[in-house]
């Protein structure tokens, strides 16, 4: 287990090792929902991960896979709470 600490702003340092081990990196979007008394972060898929999983009759910029991406999961999560 690893500590971390809140700063004023309300920020929190993940550890070097967690994000190495999720692959986190700078700018990567975070879901963050409560159960209990827990606070749980789960990384959104990125845009290449999700290269391929679906066909479109038109083409579509990476910046529009990521907004309907990232919109879906969040969407899907916050119903789980």
């Amino acid at each position: 287990m690893m500590k971390t600490i809140v700063s004023v702003k309300g920020q929190v340092v993940i550890p070097k090792e967690i994000r190495d081990a999720l692959s986190i990196e700078a700018s990567d979007v975070l879901v963050v929902s409560v159960d209990e008394d827990k606070i749980i972060m789960k990384p959104v898929p990125s845009v290449d991960d999700m290269y391929g999983a679906f066909s479109t009759n038109k083409p579509i910029s990476k910046k529009e896979v990521k907004n309907v991406v990232g919109k879906a999961y969040v969407s899907k999560h916050e119903k789980r709470q």
